[in-house]
């Protein structure tokens, strides 16, 4: 078996145990953001980054996404800009 799948299957593996970690309503948002890149055929590499993205977000957030304010999302970004992630999501900006 070759070993890139081995790595999806532990990726999907993450990702499932980072979704159900979520507090309600935010493991529904996740799963329902799920469903629609899997509607849009994605494909399942981009969706795994993406949620894995989600859920970072929906972690540090800390409350009901719906609920979020401007100052909520302004902090998620500040959290961003001083940490080593500033650096990554960069390197994928053209």
């Amino acid at each position: 078996m070759p070993s890139y799948f081995n790595e999806g299957i532990e990726q999907v593996k993450v990702l499932e145990h980072r979704i159900e970690k979520l507090p309600e309503p935010n493991k529904q948002y996740a799963k329902y953001f799920e469903n629609y890149l899997q509607v849009l055929n994605h494909n399942p590499r981009t969706i795994g980054r993406r949620m894995l993205e989600l859920t970072w977000l929906l972690e540090h957030l800390g409350k009901d996404a719906k609920q979020a304010t401007k100052k909520d999302i302004e902090n998620l970004v500040l959290q961003i800009n001083n940490s080593s992630y500033a650096q990554i999501s960069k390197g994928h900006v053209t």
